[in-house]
């Protein structure tokens, strides 16, 4: 007996799966097909398959190759079978889908590998699945593309290799997340070899109020360990609280090759909140919601972290946060922001966030900083450069300038080795602030700041202070306009 069968109808299709024919071949575009499942070792290539429920069911060995799955947008297209306990490798290769494709290890799943060679899930709305993973107080929306372990059991073991993952278009994107990998923390491992992805777009539609939720567009949770992620394409994210990439897990080398863009409020370029020894952007990082953050090393740790330049628009967006220990930060370009503070909310924060373009929390160090441009800041109140915690090194090839009223160039709580070497430029502010000197020593006996005159641009001196703030109104005048010689960074957005 033969062991393919080509199909063109969902009776030859239905007929070839139920007598599992080893190779099925699909002529064509068949509608109508109810969920089918495929026994373990058999291939399902060509064509396209429409389906009114849910798709495609693998079991073990399966192959998926060169094969379109069509099922509504809110449905999943191509999933595994939770009642095998191995399910052997699953391959996917050049698959398009609208629906979602989700591989969840739970159940009776004890070990599989998954393996894909090129993904595109052209439409999804995943944003109705009650089942999130959770971790910080927050749940995620899962992603049109989901690999997730859910074991509890830390003998349960899945591998993956996965290439070439694209999710959405600028004219549909995902609702909901992009590509999600993730584990349980102290559970089940899931260990991938290589995570690229394409072109991602991804709207998770969540309400401007929410502050637990969260979605993005390429997601590494908790319990997941990678070697390799690659963003070889564009990552675009447009919804509130919508991350263009956030990491809880544990990478080696994190790079991304495409531009990245963040457009909701709350959606941070780069969060990491697990480990990474090297990341690496080769595309300009650029977010214009509120509260935004350019990157953002919440917690966790980062070996080194390379960028081409940062831009942030919004109120309260941070261009880059260090929140922990950090080798080396470099910025071949420039670290630009264009906000000032935002408004509270409905966030629980003893202050309201600034845009600040460089902030070092207390309590964390950068051993160096290397900006090949300039530190910028456009917005009110803010300092360009803030420093509550440690940098071993500051080395910028441009100027420090914070333009805004109210504005310094530099708060430091101690002194910046490689400072003295930098131009500090401040339209309505000083160049440099030494905040642990200014509460300690810059009150007089009546309890008032001693005010000092302070130079529109200064060296930054040796480091250890200088710079009281002098509040005289900025008026700009016929050779000092902002424009012209600006970096062009600096200029508003249309």
């Amino acid at each position: 007996m033969s062991t393919s069968r080509t199909v063109a109808t969902v009776a030859a299709l239905l007929d070839a799966v139920d007598r599992r024919f080893e190779v099925i071949e699909v002529l064509g575009t068949i509608c109508g097909v109810p969920r089918i499942t495929l026994a373990p070792g058999v291939m399902l290539t060509g064509g396209a398959l429409c389906f009114g429920g849910k798709g495609v069911r693998l079991t073990c060995d399966n192959v998926l190759d060169d094969i379109s799955v069509v099922t509504p947008v809110d449905e999943v297209a191509i999933y595994n079978d939770l009642e095998v306990e191995d399910f052997g490798t699953l391959w996917l290769r050049q698959v398009h889908t609208i629906g979602q494709v989700s591989f969840t290890v739970g159940g009776r799943v004890r070990t599989g590998h998954l393996c894909i060679e090129g993904l595109h899930v052209d439409e999804a709305d995943v944003r109705g699945r009650s089942d999130r993973p959770s971790g910080y107080g927050v749940e995620t929306i899962q992603g049109a593309f989901t690999l997730w372990n859910r074991s509890a059991d830390p003998e349960v073991v899945v591998t993956a290799d996965l290439t070439d993952i694209g999710a959405g278009t600028a004219e549909h994107p995902i609702r909901g997340c992009g590509v999600l990998v993730c584990g349980v923390p102290g559970g089940g491992t899931l260990g991938v070899k290589r995570l690229r992805t394409g072109e991602i777009h991804a709207d998770g539609h969540i309400p401007p109020a929410t502050t637990d939720l969260i979605g993005g567009g390429v997601l590494v949770l908790s319990g997941a360990q990678i070697g390799q992620v690659v963003a070889a394409g564009p990552v675009t994210t447009y919804g509130h609280n919508d991350l263009a990439f956030d990491n809880w897990g544990e990478v080696a080398q994190w790079t991304v090759q495409g531009p990245a863009v963040s457009k909701g409020t709350g959606g941070s370029g780069f969060r990491n909140r697990g480990a990474i020894t090297r990341l690496e952007f080769r595309a300009p990082l650029e977010t214009f919601g509120h509260r935004a953050n350019g990157f953002d090393l919440e917690s966790g740790s980062v070996g080194e972290a390379r960028f081409t330049t940062i831009v942030t628009h919004g109120d309260g967006a941070v261009g880059a946060r260090i929140g922990c220990r950090l080798r080396r930060l470099e910025i071949t370009g420039t670290l630009c922001t264009h906000g000032g503070e935002a408004f509270a909310g409905n966030y629980r924060e003893p202050l309201p966030p600034k845009a600040f373009a460089l902030r070092v929390d207390p309590g964390s160090v950068v051993e160096a900083v290397l900006i090949g441009g300039g530190i910028h800041t456009c917005g009110d109140g803010l300092a360009s450069l803030h420093v509550d915690g440690t940098i071993g090194g500051l080395r910028v090839g441009g100027e420090i300038r914070a333009t805004g009223r109210g504005s310094d160039a530099v708060r430091s709580e101690a002194h910046i080795p490689g400072l003295e070497e930098i131009t500090l430029v401040a339209r309505d502010g000083a160049g440099l602030v030494l905040q642990r000197e200014t509460r300690a020593d810059a009150a007089d006996p009546a309890g008032t700041v001693v005010p000092a005159a302070e130079p529109v641009a200064t060296r930054g001196g040796d480091g250890l202070g200088g710079g009281r703030r002098g509040r005289t109104p900025y008026t700009p005048t016929s050779t000092d306009t902002g424009t012209g010689t600006e970096d062009p960074s600096l200029r508003q957005p249309v």
